[in-house]
């Protein structure tokens, strides 16, 4: 079953798949975990695969989730204006608009992931991460 792929990229367009075509919105709650995973790819392929869903439900996740603002836009307004009309529906004003505020304190940002600003901090922290997406780069 390709929702339970080993690759997160696979696994999640197939969760998106199955709620936008077949109704099954409960397949996209192991994507909601991925909007804050330490490696940024993975939360990017999450907050595509919420848009391409199309499920209003998971707005809040979205439009919280530490990646670029654009992308969580167009993943949001492929679930609030799916007809393309440039109206945003009352009940997601509120959460669209903090959206596009970018405002990183409205981020699920993780504490682990926040350093001391001091340049050996930050070295430490970049060279962690750095290992971690080139082992995550392998594994796709």
């Amino acid at each position: 079953m390709l929702e339970e792929d080993a690759n997160p990229l696979v696994a999640g367009a197939a969760r998106a798949y199955a709620a936008k075509v077949h109704g099954r919105i409960d397949r996209l709650e192991p994507l909601i975990p991925q909007l804050t995973d330490p490696i940024a790819g993975r939360r990017l392929s999450a907050v595509i695969d919420l848009g391409d869903a199309g499920e209003s439900s998971v707005l809040e996740h979205l439009v919280s989730c530490p990646a670029s603002m654009p992308l969580r836009a167009k993943s949001a307004f492929q679930i609030v204006d799916p007809g393309r009309t440039g109206l945003v529906p009352e009940p997601f004003t509120e959460l669209i608009t903090t959206m596009l505020q970018d405002n990183p304190m409205n981020m699920a940002i993780q504490q682990e992931w926040i350093c001391e600003s001091s340049l050996s901090e930050i070295e430490k922290i970049f060279s962690t991460v750095t290992k971690a997406s080139s082992t995550e780069a392998h594994s796709l």
